[in-house]
């Protein structure tokens, strides 16, 4: 980022209170925008890999922070306490300061203000340099020549998600109630979307590992999305079980192959396990390649 840190000539506000913020509520003047915000950013997210996940996170926080009138933010995503990522985007012609290491603890990055975000509320500083805190807080705040601070815990299941920051470096008043709002709504929807972006990502790695070893067993597997009943996967052994080859199989819709009420009993079966009920076995006949059934 460019931009080199600056101090205002040992200008100082009178320190204020400390701010905890219960946020509800959006000014319906903006809701339109702020529609428009949430589908860029719903879209851009969909399908997009881990490698493209830091540059899209610096766009979006770029986006949201000209929203609410910041000039420098960042997201760090929590899981078990600890640091997972950390993105940070400052305006041109600001900086921010040096990124915590994945692994630290979160209450170690934010000693000051966790007790805050472990409770879900937002905070608001006014003169975030006039408050009491640690040394490496006050070196980041301080490379950013931050004035108004503002930060969003994100709480999901009752845990630590997430924080979303911002940082206003010229502005005397504080965010509206509204800004605050919005920085959290859209936080909490950047932090969902890393979240699903690493989901999604690591149940592609343990499925493509699951067929390499399907590879080697000899019954015929089949993949099937649930929602559609289409075949998404299907094994190299199922041609000598059934005569179709793999590929053949891919995309066709799980009626074509199991006639006779087969798919209602396989949905049923899908349902009970997801029920919880363990193991279920299901007979069915299976139309196979050669025009005869199995």
């Amino acid at each position: 980022m460019t931009g080199a840190a600056g101090f205002l000539a040992g200008r100082r506000w009178p320190r204020p209170e400390r701010r905890r913020i219960e946020v509800e509520g959006f000014d319906d003047e903006r809701d339109v925008a702020l529609e428009d915000i949430t589908s860029e950013l719903s879209r851009a997210f969909a399908d997009v890999s881990v490698a493209e996940l830091g540059e899209l996170v610096i766009a979006a926080l770029a986006t949201i922070a000209d929203d609410v009138g910041a000039e420098v933010a960042f997201t760090v995503t929590v899981a078990d306490d600890a640091v997972t990522d950390v993105w940070q985007w400052a305006a041109p012609g600001r900086a921010h300061g040096p990124a915590p290491a994945a692994g630290t603890p979160i209450a170690a990055v934010f000693p000051s203000s966790i007790d805050e975000m472990r409770a879900s509320r937002a905070l608001l500083l006014e003169d975030v340099l006039a408050e009491e805190l640690a040394p490496h807080e006050r070196e980041w705040f301080e490379a950013c020549d931050a004035r108004g601070f503002a930060v969003m815990p994100i709480v999901q299941d009752g845990e630590l998600a997430g924080v979303v920051g911002f940082v206003g470096t010229s502005r005397r008043a504080p965010w509206s109630r509204d800004d605050l709002h919005r920085m959290r709504f859209l936080g909490d929807l950047l932090v969902d979307a890393v979240a699903r972006t690493r989901a999604r990502a690591a149940a592609a790695v343990a499925d493509a590992r699951a067929r390499r070893i399907a590879d080697f067993i000899p019954d015929g597997l089949l993949s099937i999305d649930g929602e559609v009943d289409v075949v998404t996967w299907a094994s190299p052994s199922v041609y000598r079980v059934t005569g179709w080859r793999p590929e053949e199989l891919v995309r066709r819709p799980l009626g074509d192959l199991l006639p006779d009420g087969g798919v209602e009993r396989v949905t049923a079966a899908r349902q009970v396990l997801a029920d919880g009920a363990g193991e279920h076995l299901v007979t069915a006949r299976l139309e196979n390649g050669a025009g005869g059934s199995t």
